[in-house]
């Protein structure tokens, strides 16, 4: 080698001489696993991209379990579940599914003035009424839930106090006073009475105050509402135009609020509550919600933040036992009633016990499909008179009798009144 050839690198005498193997050499398909294709460029561009999700759903995921360990620690616990059971004589005859009281209240206690302001009321000295009340029956499997409303003018059998109207219950138990034990033994006796109205084993119980409504809805960026008929309530604040708006705030909870102007009072107002929760539920299911941090954050503060629940409530367990619901398969209903006649000076709305306890009875065990039979070529026998449930108060006004209320589904998107 010349003195001027030294400290080179010797040149490659041929083309192939020193030529990498096929499946390493970046010019040159490998015909074996055709990495040059198109279709395996498009392979490996969806395991890049499946990659790339499954890291931001773990990054959502430790996000939101994060916020969750965080957020839990909001919830306040009181022991209302009576230690002798709430349904005396009674077995828990459905199991492992769950019965939850879920209870809406107007209390204004600790509001600030401003969260007075905005939710259009003033404060009334402390005093607390359950409002809204509604059982949810949540089968062991998860596959359905159905939320069933009382109406709280319900005249119901108080246990050891008579007769009175149903979201009396609360008020007789805590004797007005508004501190935790008083509460206590308020709620207790509120499940022991709805216990005996529905015939039901109440495992857990939840509570959402006047505030909740409000943070939740603006925490989710509103919910989206079809009214049929455009309202103006002067009472509850309630001012919108036919048709759909999204609601939020003060809005939002003086829809669910009205009951002056509708046409069945009380009983719309539960239709309008059983709405806003099926909205919600569709709103919280959307990836607007689950995928944003910061919505899903400020969604478990405001939820946890105006939560009262029984301590053996776990919400991860719930959530677990819920995975698999929709929007389709949870269901809302009302009782069906047998009148709506004035008892004692008061309008009151009455129930037949034993229509009551078989409607629950077919959400603790459903029946198969019926067979349909032929339809009759019969007419009716004419001068035939028509059944009504025996007992119950004499009333002052013809009572209507009505059937069980058709079930409406949280996917259910038409109009309302």
């Amino acid at each position: 080698m010349s003195g001027s050839d030294a400290g080179r690198r010797p040149r490659r005498s041929g083309r192939h001489s020193a030529e990498l193997p096929a499946r390493l050499d970046p010019r040159r398909g490998y015909r074996g696993r055709h990495l040059s294709t198109a279709g395996s460029r498009a392979r490996l561009l969806g395991k890049l991209t499946a990659a790339a999700l499954s890291v931001a759903v773990l990054a959502v995921s430790g996000v939101a379990w994060g916020t969750y360990r965080s957020a839990v620690g909001n919830i306040t616990h009181l022991s209302v579940l009576p230690p002798a059971g709430n349904n005396p004589g009674k077995s828990d005859v459905d199991g492992s599914d769950q019965n939850i009281l879920i209870v809406g209240d107007d209390s204004r206690n600790g509001l600030t003035a401003a969260q007075l302001a905005k939710v259009a009321t003033q404060d009334d000295g402390g005093g607390v009424n359950t409002d809204t009340m509604m059982v949810v029956h949540l089968p062991a499997d998860g596959s359905r839930a159905t939320a069933v409303s009382l109406p709280r003018d319900l005249w119901v059998d108080v246990p050891g106090h008579g007769h009175n109207k149903l979201n009396a219950a609360f008020s007789i138990g805590s004797n007005g006073n508004t501190d935790n034990a008083s509460r206590t033994a308020g709620f207790r006796l509120l499940i022991q009475t709805v216990a005996g109205v529905t015939g039901l084993h109440i495992d857990h119980f939840v509570e959402v105050n006047l505030w909740g409504f409000y943070s939740i809805s603006e925490a989710i960026g509103g919910i989206d509402v079809n009214l049929c008929h455009a309202v103006n309530d002067p009472y509850s604040g309630v001012n919108l135009p036919a048709g759909h708006s999204v609601l939020k705030g003060t809005q939002a909870l003086a829809f669910v609020r009205q009951r002056h102007g509708l046409v069945n009072g009380d009983l719309d107002r539960e239709r309008r509550q059983q709405y806003f929760i099926g909205a919600v539920f569709r709103k919280v299911q959307s990836a607007g919600v689950l995928l944003n941090p910061i919505r899903l954050n400020d969604l478990l503060n405001a939820v946890t933040k105006v939560l009262t629940t029984d301590p053996g409530l776990d919400p991860i367990k719930l959530v677990d036992q819920m995975r698999g619901l929709t929007a389709g398969n949870l269901k809302f209903s009302t009782i069906p009633i047998s009148g709506m006649p004035v008892i004692d000076g008061q309008d009151v709305i009455t129930y037949d016990p034993a229509t009551v306890h078989a409607m629950f009875a077919t959400l603790t065990h459903p029946k198969p499909a019926a067979t349909p039979k032929p339809t009759s070529t019969t007419s009716a026998t004419p001068g035939a008179k028509s059944t009504k449930p025996s007992g119950g108060p004499t009333a002052t006004q013809t009572p209507t009798a009505t059937a069980t209320p058709t079930a409406r589904s949280a996917a259910d998107r038409s109009c309302i009144n």
